[in-house]
């Protein structure tokens, strides 16, 4: 029961203090509800209107809270049921004419019952009517000032009610920021009731950035309110359908700087207002491409300017700056130019109302300089303009000394008339004329390189020089090539802190004295290439077994006689020798060619490619290389000939391509893969190499004199097979000859003949009596110790190897060693030595 008491108790207040409100709320000069109240400065006063619609009665205190000052009332009664509005006065100071927010509330109890915020201002009585500099001309919002005194015009509005003793005082900002406060020159002035009074105030120097105008903000202080406006304001009284009320506009003005920097540009060009300048700074340098460019007179010429020959050299620029006279008469400005640790001035008349352009010369050396400007009317100092503009000295690159030539050789042997035209083999000069431009001695050097394959070009990579101021030296640059080539040389020639080489390609033409015209082999004798029965077709090739012709037609190509030594190698395709034909010492007259013969012989067939040499007498490292075959196949030419050669596939080249040379192709239907002796028995592999048919193979040995019965056997296509021959020997050294025929496989004059493969096989047989199985083995001409093993291998002999005098069951003449043998032991040891015998 008590709770319920008390809940009916606390919505009565509620409600009660509910029926009390703040009905309105004027000043003497505006309704109520307008957007902002004003209030007189002399009666700072608010009126608020306060109903109580309550049936009970209230004590209320009327509080206004402003800029953290309260202000309030002493205890109002306000009776039940009383709906008659209670007006109370409350007086409000306020200290300037802005804008200010007033909360308004009534107080119960300490209790806040009803509030009410509500913007206020302050009616001011006089307006800024105008503010002008004393000498100045109408410019866009505002004016162009030609003088540091200003005037202001103060009028009484139809808001004042009397006479006034104002405070005035001017301030000139930029934006936001304050230029000058002139509170401490302030001025106090009486203004009559309805009339208007003017001030002079006399402004500082002012100095602005990149700004070219600024304002002028007026205060004034009546009765300890203080008024202010950026520019000039007018009060006005209005009588409409709205009632009688006060209109208030201000308007801000902008006072200009009488001349400014309009604009700053790269000037980078050559032309009749910069050349002399031009001459006089580059007169100490030999810069012929300048003094042409100038002497051209074809002005204006771009992009010539700046230049700079070594480093951290100073080098001449130029800006192009267009100053601007606002002003209605004629100026006579101060213009200040200030980089690095120097400044410079200039006068300059400017005619009313106009431009003028004028170009700086700027002595810097290459980055970025900022530059300073300022400029000013030196009648009125006052107003001074100040920019900057950062300039990007990114000066032409001028190489200090050039090559001001360079002649190459011409060998008079060749019926050539270019220059560069040199014979393979013979050492030439490189002559340069190098020329210093530059008014101190530079140092540096020169280099030469190549994009040819390595041990083709010999030259000194490097040449240091020193030359004087001005100098002219002749360099010469010894070269010999080891190669035909057709090519250039980059000739780079750099100074000791030069901004720029200076650098040249060469182009030589690097030819052999003696042309490989034709290689081939002129055989009478024909392979048979497929087989039908005991038919066949034959075809050329060079052939294993039989002496072969290499055909060399070669031509002297100089103007002069010239004596080369020549001969052929011929190579399988893994590049191991297989035949070397005899030197033949050739004289040729010139322009002469001849034809030489070559005899070869090979012991077996193969694939690999036939070499040339003609190496000249008179001449350095060159041995000309040429390779011929008779089909393309991949080959490995060795690396160790790696001057002089060419092939007729890539004359001229820079590169021999080891993947396009012709093949020489022997041709042989089987081959003898091993050889070897053991157990009493010649043991050899037969191998069928690329005909398309069975073979039927005869095989048999000779030793000597001897000569073992013949066998036969049948060898499918690409196959192999191993035979054995027994064959008895007693201590000694013996040559064991192993041959293989195929019938009709060649056609000689048209008359079906065999082929003949033949195979060698060296071997030693000492007889040990020691009981110890230990061999003593003789490899390469040293004996050296081998447990339980015998090494053999085989080795290859041409038609014309010497008789063997040892014969198989007989005995043979003892060694030295033998005799020391028979001592150590009973044992036979069979000790085999392979050779290689090579065709001479």
């Amino acid at each position: 029961m008590k709770v319920r008491l008390l809940l009916i108790l606390l919505l009565t207040l509620t409600i009660s203090y509910g029926e009390i409100s703040i009905y309105k709320i004027w000043t003497p000069y505006d309704p109520n509800l307008v957007p902002i109240m004003y209030i007189d400065i002399n009666e700072p006063v608010l009126y608020i209107g306060i109903v109580n619609k309550d049936e009970y009665a209230h004590n209320v205190v009327v509080k206004a809270e402003l800029n953290g000052e309260t202000f309030t009332t002493v205890p109002i009664y306000l009776p039940p049921n009383d709906h008659m509005e209670k007006i109370v006065e409350l007086r409000i100071p306020v200290y300037d004419d802005k804008v200010h927010n007033v909360k308004v509330s009534l107080i119960e109890n300490g209790k806040e019952i009803v509030s009410k915020n509500i913007p206020i201002k302050c009616y001011f009585p006089i307006d800024v009517k105008n503010v002008s500099c004393q000498d100045c001309c109408e410019y866009k919002d505002g004016e162009v000032c030609y003088s540091n005194w200003f005037y202001v015009v103060l009028k009484s509005n139809p808001l004042a009610q009397s006479d006034y003793n104002a405070k005035v005082w001017i301030n000139v900002k930029s934006g936001n920021t304050i230029l000058y406060d002139g509170k401490k020159d302030a001025k106090t002035v009486y203004i009559p009731w309805g009339n208007e009074v003017k001030l002079s105030f006399k402004i500082p120097k002012i100095s602005l950035n990149n700004n070219d105008k600024f304002t002028i903000e007026t205060y004034v202080v009546v009765m300890n309110v203080t008024h202010s406006v950026e520019g000039y304001e007018k009060t006005e009284l209005k009588r409409d359908e709205n009632g009688i009320y006060h209109k208030y506009n201000s308007y801000k003005k902008y006072f200009y700087f009488p001349v400014i920097i309009k604009n700053i540009d790269v000037y980078n060009k050559i032309d009749r207002d910069n050349v002399d300048l031009v001459k006089k700074f580059y007169s100490n340098v030999l810069d012929e491409e300048l003094e042409e460019i100038i002497n051209k007179r074809n002005y204006p010429i771009y992009g010539e300017i700046p230049r700079v020959y070594v480093k951290d050299e100073t080098t001449l620029s130029f800006i192009n700056v267009t100053l601007e006279n606002r002003y209605n008469k004629d100026v006579i400005v101060k213009f200040i130019w200030e980089y690095g640790n120097n400044s410079y001035y200039k006068t300059i008349k400017i005619n009313k109302n106009s431009d003028t352009s004028f170009i700086l010369p700027i002595y810097s050396k290459p980055g970025n300089v900022n530059i300073k400007f300022s400029v000013n009317p030196i009648e009125v100092n006052s107003y001074i303009y100040n920019t900057s503009y950062t300039l990007n000295v990114n000066p032409k690159l001028i190489a200090p000394v050039i090559i001001k030539k360079i002649i190459l050789p011409l060998d008079q042997s060749i019926n050539e008339d270019v220059n560069g035209t040199v014979l393979v083999g013979k050492w030439y000069n490189i002559t340069l004329i190098i020329k210093n431009k530059y008014y101190k001695p530079l140092s540096g050097y020169i280099e030469i390189s190549d994009n040819f394959e390595k041990g083709v070009v010999n030259y000194t990579k490097r040449v240091e020089f020193n030359i004087s101021a001005y100098g002219v030296k002749k360099i010469k640059i010894p070269i010999i090539f080891y190669r035909e080539v057709n090519g250039d040389l980059k000739v780079t020639l750099k100074t000791k802190n030069g901004v720029k080489d200076d650098c040249r390609i060469i182009h030589f033409y690097a030819y052999l004295p003696i042309e490989v015209k034709e290689v081939k082999y002129n055989n009478s004798i024909l392979h048979k290439i497929s087989v039908v029965g005991n038919g066949g077709i034959y075809t050329y090739n060079p052939i294993a077994g039989y002496n072969n012709t290499c055909i060399v037609r070669l031509k002297n190509k100089l103007n002069k006689n010239i004596s080369c030594k020549v001969w052929v190698e011929v190579y399988n395709k893994n590049g191991k020798l297989e035949a070397k034909s005899d030197i033949k010492f050739v004289k040729f007259k010139p322009d002469e060619e001849k034809t030489l013969k070559f005899n070869l012989y090979f012991n077996e067939g193969f694939e690999g490619y036939t070499l040339i040499h003609a190496v000249p007498m008179n001449l350095e490292n060159v041995d000309v290389i040429f390779t011929q075959g008779l089909n393309y196949h991949l080959v490995q030419i060795p690396k160790y000939y790696e001057v002089g050669r060419y092939s007729h596939l890539s004359l001229l080249g820079l590169k021999v391509s080891t993947a396009s040379h012709e093949i020489t192709r022997v041709v042989s239907p089987i081959s003898i893969k091993s050889l070897k002796f053991e157990n009493n028995k010649i043991i050899a592999e037969i191998e069928s190499n690329s005909f398309p048919t069975n073979l039927d193979v005869n095989y048999w040995i000779n030793v000597n004199n001897y000569k073992s019965e013949k066998y036969s056997t049948n060898l499918p296509p690409k196959s192999s097979k191993v035979v054995e021959i027994p064959i008895s020997l007693t201590s000694g050294n013996y040559t064991i000859e192993f041959c293989a025929e195929v019938d009709n496989f060649l056609s000689i004059d048209g008359k079906k003949c065999p082929i003949l493969i033949k195979k060698y096989l060296n071997i030693s047989i000492l007889e040990n009596k020691s009981s110890i199985a230990s061999n003593q083995v003789k490899i390469n001409g040293s004996y050296q110790n081998n447990i339980t093993k015998i090494n053999i291998s085989s080795y290859k002999k041409d038609k014309n190897n010497k008789e063997i005098k040892n014969i198989t069951n007989l005995t043979s003449k003892k060694s030295e060693t033998s005799i020391i043998d028979a001592i150590l032991s009973p044992i036979k040891v069979v000790i085999v030595k392979i050779l290689e015998i090579l065709p001479i």
